[in-house]
């Protein structure tokens, strides 16, 4: 684990109520906003459960069951609207391929 992730986790609180908000964080961290973000991802990826109420409270470690389920959720939720924004784009990737198909075929038959 990180000597940032390390920081990090010391500043959270334990708890929904205690909740430390993203603009705190970034002072405390002493780092702008995105690069703040930025080290909350990472150290989710470290395996550390940095829970986020989404209303504006800010960031905290789950203290329960529910907690730590309610994070779940929403980052279940989150992953889905990502997952959902691949369709539209496998969709313009194969109507380009079978455009950029159908140039290479008119060019081969010396129709262009």
């Amino acid at each position: 684990m990180t000597e940032r992730t390390k920081h990090l986790i010391c500043l959270l609180g334990r708890g929904e109520g205690k909740a430390v908000s993203r603009e705190q964080l970034a002072v405390l961290m002493g780092m702008d906003d995105r690069t703040m973000r930025e080290a909350v991802a990472y150290a989710r990826l470290e395996g550390v459960c940095i829970a986020n109420a989404q209303d504006g409270r800010g960031y905290y470690l789950p203290d329960n069951l529910e907690e730590y389920k309610k994070q779940y959720r929403q980052t279940l939720n989150r992953a889905k609207r990502i997952f959902a924004q691949l369709k539209p784009l496998r969709h313009a990737i194969a109507d380009l391929e079978d455009s950029d198909q159908l140039m290479l075929e008119e060019i081969l038959k010396g129709d262009v």
